[in-house]
């Protein structure tokens, strides 16, 4: 095998890695809403379990397909400043996810708030990034099996 072949082997598991990661993180955030976390100051259910578990798993699975899709797209031609784009924000939503689990801890009242823009964070991504690759669609090196 070639360095340039071995090199595009490692390009398409990077993306295909990603964009599997991310499908896998609409799952968890979407069976989170059918475990509703237990209300503050309530006995700890397993519904409340289930949630904080599908919670954390989505969370992992969100930056992880950041950082992921941001190392693919920095290998492809007129996309490298997405990359960029991805590891701004997934540094975003890991200071602020982080800080939502402290405060949360704590019960801090803006919990909430820093809950949010964690969320946010990741949501203004997706959206950004569906919106390049639809337009891009066509001129970039898909992963492929």
């Amino acid at each position: 095998m070639t360095v340039r072949a071995a090199s595009e082997m490692r390009r398409k598991v990077i993306g295909t890695l990603g964009a599997l990661i991310l499908v896998a993180e609409g799952v968890f955030g979407f069976v989170t809403v059918f475990f509703p976390q237990d209300p503050v100051g309530t006995a700890i259910t397993s519904t409340g379990t289930m949630h904080i578990v599908l919670a954390g798993l989505s969370s992992l699975t969100t930056m992880l397909s950041m950082l992921l899709m941001g190392f693919w797209f920095r290998t492809q031609p007129g996309l490298q400043s997405y990359g960029r784009y991805s590891f701004i924000s997934v540094a975003v939503v890991f200071v602020f996810g982080g800080l939502a689990a402290v405060m949360g801890v704590n019960s801090s009242p803006i919990v909430g708030i820093m809950e949010r823009i964690t969320i946010g964070g990741f949501l203004q991504w997706l959206f950004i990034i569906a919106l390049k690759l639809y337009s891009f669609r066509g001129m970039v090196t898909v992963p492929s099996r």
